[in-house]
């Protein structure tokens, strides 16, 4: 993609968008999104092949989440002390059983989906092998976007409650 070579994944549909004139020409969609993010500086576009899937992102660039502790001392519904307990844990790559042991839960499918994927989706977390998610060799590490959430944890001195989740989940 970097050197502008654009091939057809379904060449069924891409001829049929061609005629209906929703596609102009082949390969030019993502350089003229570029281009036009030139306007926005504040906007990165970052773009991956994981395997056979392709994943466009739009970065805003500098953004800081807000943590913030309300008058009953409890950490905003940005980031739970569930979320923390998990970046703090993922500061060197872990796997899928040990980040839900550490939070006290067995290594189900439903937790993964419970707790583990919120925080991969919102780009907290990533995948060491990512064209590879069922890998058995797959860990997870933080994020630049997780490194920068605990770098404002630490500076505002905001440090999560004991989890107060049940320990006999699933």
């Amino acid at each position: 993609m970097e050197a502008g070579q654009s091939d057809i994944r379904n060449k069924v549909l891409a001829p049929v968008f061609k005629r209906l004139g929703i596609i102009e020409q082949w390969g030019n969609g993502l350089r003229l999104i570029a281009d036009e993010l030139q306007k926005y500086p504040e906007i990165g576009l970052e773009w991956k092949e994981p395997g056979m899937a392709f994943r466009v992102t739009f970065v805003k660039k500098n953004y800081v989440v807000p943590i913030s502790r309300d008058e009953n001392d409890q950490v905003s519904d940005q980031v739970s002390d569930q979320v923390i307990s998990i970046l703090r844990f993922c500061s060197t790559p872990k796997s899928r059983g040990e980040i839900l042991k550490n939070l006290g839960y067995k290594n189900h499918f439903d937790n993964y989906k419970r707790y583990l994927e919120p925080v991969l989706n919102n780009y907290l977390i990533e995948m060491t092998i990512p064209d590879k998610p069922k890998s058995k060799n797959q860990k997870y590490r933080l994020t630049d976007k997780g490194k920068q959430i605990l770098e404002m944890i630490r500076r505002n001195n905001l440090s999560p409650r004991p989890l107060s989740c049940q320990k006999n989940a699933k």
